[in-house]
C-alpha cells in the first residue's frame, strides 16, 4: 500500500514538473520570437515599468474605483498632489471628485504655468507654486534640462539628469520648499484623505515632512512613486517600511488591482518605477 502511494504521488510530482518546465519552454520560446525582455516582461507582471499612460499605471483604477470605494465626494474631502507637474492627476481626481477640495503642488515655474491653464476650468483645485519636504521656509535649488522651455522635467537631485538621463547641459532655478504639517497647520487642515506624491526622488522627505500628520492618523491614504531616483536619493523600500508599516497596509499600484507588499521583503527593493499604496489600518 505504501508503495503504491509513493508511486501514485512520485508521478503526481513529475507530471507537475513536466508541465511547469514545458509552460517555462513555451514562454522562453515566445521570448525569443517576439523579443521580449523575459524581466521587462516579468516586472509588468507585477506593477513595475507601467508608465505609458494614466490607464496602464493603474492611476485611473486608484481614482475610479480605490477612492471612490472609501470615499463618497463631498466637501468635505481633502486631496493633496503634491509634485502636481502639468496637472494632469490633479484633472482626473476633479473629474471623479467635482466636490472635493483639491491642494494642488508644483514649484517649478514652467510646470506651474502649464498647470495653471489646465487647471482653471475645475474650481475646486487650488493650484499652489510651491513644494513640500522636511524643513519650513526651505529654499532650494532645482535642476531641469538648460534651454529647455517647454521641459516639465525637474529634480532637486542633480544626478537624477547627469546619470540616469545623461543630459549634457542642465540649469537651476530657485523653490520654495514647505512642510506638510506646516501647511495644514497654517491652513486649518485638520485631515488629508488621499496624499500622492510624485517629487522624483524626494518622496521620503515629503513624508518626514508630514510625520506629525501621519502619526496622529491624519492621513487615510497615500500613493508615491518608487523608482531609480531613489538610488540618487540613497533612499530604500526598507526606509519607505519602516516609516509607514506600523499605521498602513502598504500596496503595489498595478493596472487594475492592488498588489499586497506583507512584511518586509528585500525583493521590493526594485528600483524601477512603480507606485506604492499606503492604505491606513482601521
Amino acid at each position: 500500500m505504501f508503495i503504491k502511494i509513493y508511486i501514485m504521488t512520485l508521478k503526481k510530482i513529475l507530471k507537475r514538473l513536466f508541465r511547469d518546465n514545458f509552460k517555462i519552454l513555451i514562454l522562453e520560446v515566445l521570448f525569443k520570437i517576439f523579443r521580449i525582455n523575459p524581466l521587462l516582461y516579468a516586472y509588468n507582471r507585477i506593477g513595475i515599468l507601467k508608465y505609458q499612460n494614466e490607464h496602464v499605471t493603474g492611476e485611473k483604477f486608484m481614482i475610479a474605483q480605490v477612492l471612490k470605494s472609501y470615499f463618497e465626494d463631498n466637501e468635505q474631502l481633502v486631496f493633496f498632489d503634491v509634485g502636481a507637474n502639468v496637472g494632469n492627476y490633479s484633472k482626473l481626481l476633479a473629474r471623479h471628485f467635482s466636490r472635493a477640495r483639491i491642494y494642488s503642488f508644483e514649484p517649478m515655474p514652467v510646470s506651474y504655468s502649464i498647470a495653471s491653464e489646465n487647471l482653471k476650468q475645475y474650481p475646486n483645485v487650488v493650484l499652489l507654486n510651491f513644494g513640500f519636504s522636511s524643513n519650513i521656509n526651505n529654499l532650494q535649488k532645482i535642476h531641469t534640462y538648460a534651454g529647455d522651455n517647454s521641459s516639465s522635467h525637474a529634480s532637486l537631485y542633480k544626478e537624477v539628469f547627469t546619470e540616469i538621463h545623461h543630459a549634457k547641459k542642465i540649469e537651476e532655478v530657485s523653490i520654495k520648499l514647505d512642510t506638510i504639517d506646516y501647511f495644514c497647520t497654517n491652513n486649518n487642515i485638520e485631515k488629508i484623505n488621499f496624499l500622492k506624491i510624485d517629487t522624483e526622488g524626494h518622496e521620503m522627505e515629503v513624508l518626514k515632512g508630514a510625520i506629525n500628520m501621519i502619526t496622529s492618523g491624519r492621513i487615510d491614504i497615500i500613493q508615491f512613486e518608487f523608482n531609480e531616483m531613489h538610488v540618487i536619493a540613497r533612499v530604500f523600500f526598507k526606509d519607505f517600511y519602516e516609516l509607514l508599516s506600523q499605521q498602513y497596509f502598504l500596496y503595489r499600484l498595478n493596472t487594475d488591482s492592488l498588489i499586497p507588499l506583507k512584511g518586509y521583503d528585500t525583493f521590493y527593493e526594485v528600483f524601477k518605477f512603480q507606485n506604492i499604496v499606503a492604505i491606513k489600518k482601521t
